[in-house]
C-alpha cells in the first residue's frame, strides 16, 4: 500500500512531467518513478536530504526508479546534494547515506545519460540488488555519457548492514533467500553497458573519524553476466584512511572493458587503477592506468603483519583472461606503520609493493603488446622485518602466455635496507611475500605454477634495487632481476631480452610452500623448464642465475657482459 508522500509525489511527478516529461524540481524525500517513459531534466536540481526519521543507515535517494522501461536524460545538467564536505561527519546519518539515482530490484531496461551526478554522500548511481526476497535481477542497464563527480565524501561504509560502496556507480546482483530457513541463490544482473562514464575524483578528501578502513570504489560492477565498460575514465579518486579502486569488477561472466582510463588513485594503503577479480571470461583492451599511489601509515595494530599495494592492473582469481596493449606507468608506493609506536610496539612484519600487472591465482590468460614501466618502491617500512618489491609484472598463476610485452625500470628507490630484502623486476613468475615475513612460504597454494610462457619480443630493461648484493642471493629470497621464475613447472621464455638490470637478467628459485599448520615448509624448485634462444646482456649480476635444483634446459642464449 502506498503511504500518503508516496501518493503525492506521484501526482506531482503525472502533473509536471506531462507532455514532454520534463523534470523541474526534487520532492523533500526525493522523485519516484513508477511509470515508464523518457524523463528529461529542465534544469540544473539540488537535493536536500531530510533529517528527521530514525537515526539508522538506510538510505535515502534522490531519484528512484521502480518502473522498467524508463529512460533518464539529465540533458547537460547537474544533480547533485546539498551538504558541506568539510563538516559532514557531523551530519546526521541521513545526510551520510544517499544516492543520487538508485535503480529498484526487478527493474530492466533502464537508460541515465547526459549529464553530471555530483556530490552524493554514497555513490552517484545505485544498482545493487538488495532485497533477498526478491528474486528478479536489475538487467539490461545502460549508463552513458555521465560524470560521476566528487560522491561517497561522506558515508561510513563499513556500518553494519550497509553494502561496502562509495564512489561514482554501483552495478551488482545478490542474493535471493526467501526465508531464513532457505539456502540462499545468486541472482546476477544481466547485459550491463556503461559507455563514456567519467568517474572522477570520488571519496573524501579529508580525515574522516567515522570512517575506519574505508573502501572507495568509483565505479564497481559485481556479480553481473554479459558486461561491457567502454572510453570510460576513473581517476584521481581518494581514500583517507585506506583502499581505493578506480575500476573494480568481480564476480562477473563474460567481460569487456576497453579505452578506459583508471589514472591518479590515491590511498594509503591500497590504490588500484583498474581492477578485475574472480570473473570468467574477461577480455581487458587499450587500456592505461597510471600513477596509482600509495602513501601515509597504516592502522595496524602491534603483533599484527600488514601490506599495501600500488597497482596499475589487478587481475586476481579470474580465469580466460585476455589483456591487450595495455600501459601501467609510474606507479607509487611509499608506506609505514607509523601507527604502531612505543617501546611495547611490535608489527612482526610488512611487505610494500609497486606493481605495474597482478595476477594472482590466474589461470589461462593471454598478454599482448602491454607497457609496464616506471613502476617505484620509494619506502617500504619500519619495522624489524620490512620487505618489498618493485614489479612491472607480478604473476601467480598457471598457463599464462605473454608475447611482445615491454618492462622498464621498475625499481626500488631506498638509501638503506631496513631489515628485510627488496627487489625490482621485469617479469615476476612466482609467489607472493605473506605475512610470515618469509618470501614463498604461503598456505592453500596452487603450486606448481604450470606451464607459463614468455615468447616473442619480451623485453626487460633497467628494473631493480642499487643496493642489490649479487653475492648474497639465497634460494626462496628473490634478489632484483629482469625475468624472475620461482616455483614454475613447464615454463617456457623464448626469444626475450633481459638487459641493463639492477640485478641478474634471468634467476631460476626454488619456493617453500607451507602444506600444513606447523609443519617445515616443503621445497617447490622451478623444474622441467626450457629457456631458448634469449639475450641477457649487460646485467649488474649474473646473466643467468640459477638457485633451483630443478632440471631445466638452456639452448641458444646469449649471455655476455654481465657481474658477478
Amino acid at each position: 500500500m502506498k503511504t500518503r508522500e508516496q501518493k503525492r509525489i506521484e501526482g506531482r511527478l503525472s502533473q509536471n512531467l506531462r507532455g514532454r516529461k520534463m523534470i523541474t524540481h526534487l520532492p523533500s524525500r526525493g522523485l519516484i518513478i513508477v511509470r515508464p517513459g523518457n524523463y528529461v531534466f529542465a534544469k540544473d536540481l539540488v537535493f536536500d536530504p531530510p533529517v528527521e526519521g530514525k537515526n539508522n543507515v538506510d538510505t535515502i535517494n534522490a531519484i528512484t526508479i521502480a518502473s522498467s522501461n524508463v529512460q533518464i536524460n539529465l540533458n547537460g545538467f547537474t544533480l547533485s546534494q546539498k551538504v558541506t564536505p568539510h563538516h559532514a561527519f557531523h551530519l546526521p546519518l541521513q545526510k551520510r547515506f544517499v544516492v543520487g539515482i538508485r535503480v529498484l530490484d526487478g527493474v530492466r531496461n533502464t537508460v541515465i545519460r547526459n549529464g553530471t551526478i555530483r556530490g552524493f554522500a554514497s555513490v552517484g548511481v545505485s544498482a545493487i540488488k538488495q532485497d533477498r526476497r526478491n528474486p528478479a535481477a536489475i538487467n539490461d542497464l545502460t549508463l552513458e555519457s555521465l560524470d560521476l563527480l566528487r560522491n561517497g565524501r561522506t558515508s561510513n561504509v563499513n556500518l553494519p548492514g550497509f553494502s561496502s560502496v562509495a564512489g561514482g556507480y554501483a552495478v551488482g546482483g545478490g542474493y535471493f533467500q526467501p526465508t531464513p530457513q532457505d539456502e540462499e541463490v545468486l541472482v546476477q544482473n544481466k547485459n550491463i553497458r556503461i559507455f563514456n562514464v567519467n568517474a572522477s575524483e570520488n571519496g573524501p578528501d579529508y580525515p574522516q573519524p567515522f570512517t575506519p578502513n574505508q573502501f572507495i570504489d568509483a565505479g564497481t560492477t559485481t556479480f553481473c553476466e554479459n558486461v561491457t565498460i567502454g572510453n570510460s575514465q576513473f581517476n584521481r579518486n581518494t581514500s583517507t584512511d585506506f583502499a581505493v579502486n578506480g575500476l573494480f569488477a568481480s564476480d562477473c561472466t563474460n567481460v569487456l572493458i576497453k579505452n578506459c582510463v583508471g589514472n591518479g588513485n590515491r590511498g594509503v594503503i591500497e590504490s588500484i587503477g583498474i581492477l578485475a577479480a574472480f570473473i570468467n571470461k574477461v577480455t581487458v583492451e587499450d587500456c592505461v592506468a597510471n600513477r596509482n599511489i600509495i602513501g601515509g601509515s597504516s592502522n595496524v595494530q602491534s603483533g599484527f603483519s600488514d601490506s599495501a599495494s600500488a597497482v596499475g592492473f589487478a587481475f586476481e582469481q579470474d580465469t580466460s583472461l585476455t589483456v591487450r596493449r595495455c600501459t601501467a606507468k609510474f606507479q607509487v608506493a611509499s608506506f609505514s606503520a607509523q601507527r604502531c609506536t612505543g617501546s611495547q610496539c611490535f608489527v612482526p612484519f610488512l611487505i610494500t609493493r609497486a606493481h605495474g600487472f597482478r595476477f594472482f591465482r590466474t589461470k589461462q590468460a593471454l598478454f599482448e603488446n602491454c607497457i609496464a614501466n616506471g613502476n617505484i618502491l620509494t619506502a617500504g617500512g619500519r619495522t624489524p622485518s620490512s620487505a618489498g618489491e618493485a614489479a612491472g609484472y607480478m604473476f601467480n598463476g598457471s598457463r599464462i602466455t605473454m608475447r611482445d610485452c615491454v618492462a622498464m625500470n621498475n625499481r626500488v628507490i631506498l638509501t638503506s635496507q631496513p631489515g628485510f630484502t627488496h627487489g625490482g623486476f621485469g617479469f615476476f613468475l612466482g609467489l607472493f611475500v605473506t605475512d610470515s615475513g618469509t618470501f614463498g612460504q604461503v598456505r592453500n597454494p596452487i603450486f606448481p605454477l604450470l606451464f607459463n610462457v614468455l615468447y616473442g619480443r619480451n623485453i626487460a630493461r633497467g628494473n631493480g634495487w642499487r643496493l642489490t648484493n649479487c653475492k648474497r642471493i639465497t634460494p626462496g629470497t628473490p634478489a632484483s632481476s629482469g625475468i624472475y621464475l620461482q616455483s614454475n613447472k613447464g615454463a617456457v621464455v623464448n626469444g626475450a631480452t633481459s638487459s641493463r638490470n639492477l640485478g641478474n637478467g634471468l634467476r631460476l628459485d626454488t619456493g617453500f610452500v607451507i602444506v600444513k599448520r606447523n609443519s617445515p615448509p616443503v621445497e617447490i624448485p622451478t623444474t622441467q623448464s626450457f629457456i631458448l634462444n634469449n639475450r641477457f646482456i649487460d646485467n649488474k649480476c649474473k646473466g643467468i642465475k640459477n638457485t633451483s635444483h630443478g632440471r631445466n634446459v638452456f639452448f641458444n642464449n646469449v649471455v655476455k657482459n654481465n657481474g658477478v
